[in-house]
């Protein structure tokens, strides 16, 4: 089964508009707050319980989640990608 990377469901959670706290978002996917932002590349997230995140995310219609999401990314966010990314020419 395929994941999404740590990185990723935290930036989303960061912007997050729904009812729920970023505590009892992150828990609910098997992460822990207290990890240290050098250690996220390291954390994956089943499929499934990230689009359930998704939707608890969003809260109530929440279109702009996808534009603040992007405002909030950094090229580390994306590992070997990000890498990639910042030497290319």
């Amino acid at each position: 089964m395929s994941g999404v990377g740590g990185n990723v469901v935290r930036r989303i959670v960061e912007v997050s508009s729904g009812a729920e706290t970023q505590t009892d978002l992150l828990s609910s996917v098997g992460l822990s707050v207290a990890v240290p932002v050098n250690e996220w590349s390291t954390e994956t997230v089943e499929e499934d319980a990230y689009y359930e995140l998704l939707e608890r995310a969003t809260g109530d219609h929440d279109f702009a989640l996808p534009f603040r999401y992007a405002e909030g990314i950094d090229v580390d966010d994306f590992a070997a990608l990000g890498l990639a990314l910042k030497t290319a020419s």
